[in-house]
């Protein structure tokens, strides 16, 4: 997947870009902007010694891109739909507090709860695997 955006702030080793959302862009969703929002900022390493203006173009890997959107969102949906289903079976089984469906939910949003506590948790992890880090490939516009 490549995207391009202008870099708006040089520290050290690190570029500023901002991009602005496209038309193809707004259907995906992957970078949690809303509907209404237009810019992103996003820092990473400076490896083409970029200067601020300047265009340019940033990859990131689409198997890092679903495997990301797979952790944030269908992880959680699954432990969802175990909760609601153990919560229901327990109560169903045990008679706890004789409604399944409020037990179901209860679970449900628990289970959810640890899931996105373990992705924080990994999450340190997650950012030290060079695949999912976008990466500068090419300066398409230099600005003097």
């Amino acid at each position: 997947m490549l995207e391009s955006g202008t870099i708006v702030e040089v520290k050290q080793e690190t570029a500023t870009i901002l991009f602005k959302r496209s038309s193809a862009c707004a259907k995906c969703g992957a970078c949690g902007l809303t509907s209404n929002q237009t810019d992103m900022y996003l820092n990473i390493r400076n490896n083409l010694n970029a200067g601020v203006g300047d265009i340019v173009e940033v990859q990131t890997n689409t198997k890092s891109v679903l495997t990301a959107s797979f952790i944030a969102y269908v992880i959680p949906l699954i432990f969802l739909i175990i909760g609601v289903g153990l919560g229901y079976y327990i109560d169903v089984t045990f008679k706890l507090i004789g409604n399944p469906d409020a037990l179901g939910a209860i679970l449900g949003i628990v289970l959810v709860a640890c899931s996105y506590l373990g992705i924080r948790y990994y999450e340190p992890k997650f950012k030290q695997n060079k695949t999912f880090l976008p990466k500068m490939v090419d300066i398409l516009v230099k600005n003097n």
